[in-house]
């Protein structure tokens, strides 16, 4: 996460990230670019409800989300090592 910003008139939170994977998008859709050719990484911003209280920090994020209104709209993300937590409690396993 390289930023977030509280919006000051809404109920969200701009954030910037750099990305590491995609699993899946929608190739309608551009919201990650690489700033140059040599970038390992895609940058974008994105947004989550405001009530997840977000904060830029360092760490990895597991995001999920989907497209509201034209823009990627996120639900309260954890953790990456805190949803790999909770995945091995599940009883099942989606592969």
């Amino acid at each position: 996460m390289l930023d977030a910003q509280h919006d000051k008139d809404g109920d969200h939170t701009n954030i910037q990230v750099a990305v590491q994977q995609l699993i899946h998008r929608n190739p309608d859709v551009d919201i990650f670019t690489r700033v140059r050719r040599s970038d390992r990484h895609l940058t974008g911003t994105i947004h989550a409800p405001r009530k997840c209280g977000i904060k830029a920090g360092k760490g990895d994020f597991l995001f999920t989300g989907r497209m509201r209104l034209g823009k990627p709209t996120l639900r309260c993300a954890p953790y990456f090592e805190q949803w790999q937590r909770l995945s091995a409690l599940a009883e099942c396993v989606y592969k």
